[in-house]
């Protein structure tokens, strides 16, 4: 290397190392940059963007995305209406579950909208109903159920699905008391011993029942309502077919098989003008598989057994034999009244 190369390597060298030094500080500031920029609040709404640049490189002014003191958007009619109706309704549901100082009492029938505002579409009434108000299950089939009474008819056709959907969201009933296998231990427990009053035991027991029944009159009215305004169709009965099945799980029999009536009844009218027969073998195809249901035994009460010592009599919660064969005999009596397709006709091409 001549004397006069050394020097222009040297100034190569520095050009180079300060290359370096210069990347690393950019892209350590820009690290940084990127860590302050994911810990930064989300914006309020009043922040101004920044100056844009427009396609000339000149920097123009951008109007902020809201000014201070702007007003909100309008809440939308129906759902300030139904806020309203779910607050009044919470408040006086619980206003009669108070121990000291609740007064009045629940509404027996669905009637909190008497007049429906002309803002409160089905559509609008379905998706409130198909919400959760709590994790009271009596409150919140309570809400539900009166919301319902802005629905005062049978919904349209093009409703069924999220009217099934309502119906199938609904709050499960309350196990039947000694339905459950931690309360037939429990009651096994109280008639153990040798002065047992069966009497005494049996009017407790009995009260703790209706008790329970009083808390799953709401959850009933609600489904029952709902199933009600659907229109008639396979979707509705094996949605009410499943009702019934969620109350003989939950130790119902009663309960259960008045809903199985319920489905029957309206069954037996849809079967006569049904237009394609091949819809009621759906549904038959839905009630014999409640043939196999095994059922939910329950406490009925206590009784003298073996040797004068007392024990509980079960009973069953399943679907009764008689109503399933109603329901099913129902079609059967209208696929008689079917026009029967003419042989020999050539399908129209």
């Amino acid at each position: 290397m001549t004397p006069h190369e050394r020097p222009l390597m040297r100034r190569s060298q520095h050009t180079t190392s300060l290359f370096t030094t210069v990347t690393a500080i950019v892209l350590t500031l820009a690290v940084f940059a990127s860590a302050a920029e994911t810990d930064k609040p989300a914006s309020t709404g009043t922040d101004k963007k920044p100056a844009a640049k427009d396609t000339n490189g000149a920097t123009g002014m951008v109007k902020p995305t809201a000014t201070i003191g702007a007003k909100k958007p309008a809440k939308d009619p129906a759902t300030a209406l139904i806020t309203e109706a779910v607050e009044k309704l919470t408040a006086e549901y619980k206003a009669t579950q108070k121990k000291e100082g609740g007064g009045g009492s629940l509404r027996t029938t669905s009637d909190y909208f008497t007049e429906v505002p002309a803002e409160l579409t089905p559509e609008k009434v379905l998706a409130a109903v198909s919400k959760s108000y709590g994790s009271d299950p009596v409150l919140d089939a309570y809400v539900r159920w009166q919301l319902l009474s802005a629905i005062p008819g049978t919904l349209e056709d093009k409703l069924l699905s999220k009217g099934v959907n309502a119906y199938r969201s609904a709050p499960r009933p309350l196990t039947r008391v000694g339905a459950s296998a931690d309360e037939r231990k429990r009651l096994d427990q109280a008639i153990k011993g040798d002065n047992v009053n069966i009497d005494t035991i049996n009017s407790k027991f009995n009260e703790a029942v209706d008790r329970r029944a009083a808390m799953n009159a709401p959850i009933y009215s609600f489904r029952d309502d709902l199933f009600i305004k659907l229109p008639a169709s396979p979707d509705a009965f094996i949605a009410g077919l499943g009702d019934a099945m969620d109350r003989f799980h939950a130790g119902d029999n009663k309960g259960g098989n008045n809903q199985l009536k319920l489905v029957g009844q309206r069954v037996t009218l849809w079967s006569v003008s049904v237009e394609n027969p091949r819809q009621r073998a759906v549904v038959a195809d839905a009630v014999e598989r409640l043939r196999k249901e095994p059922g939910v035994e329950y406490a009925q009460l206590v009784e003298p057994g073996e040797g004068g010592r007392p024990r509980w009599k079960l009973g069953m919660a399943r679907p009764s034999k008689d109503e399933l064969n109603n329901i099913i005999e129902s079609m059967k009596g209208a696929a008689a009244f079917d026009v029967p397709a003419e042989k020999g006709k050539k399908k129209q091409k």
